[in-house]
């Protein structure tokens, strides 16, 4: 098994596809459960983009 060890800053905000980062108005409440991704188009529960 191969383990990747990551920064945990700003992973809820990062798209797994494209790796653009959300800043300011983009970024996602703790409300928010979905992420989509307004550069590849990419949507996804918050969880799985950063899993």
């Amino acid at each position: 098994m191969r383990v990747n060890l990551v920064d945990p800053k700003d992973t809820t905000q990062e798209c797994s596809d494209c790796h653009n980062v959300k800043k300011g108005d983009e970024k996602l409440a703790l409300k928010d459960r979905t992420y989509h991704c307004d550069i590849c188009g990419l949507v996804t529960d918050r969880d799985l983009n950063v899993a």
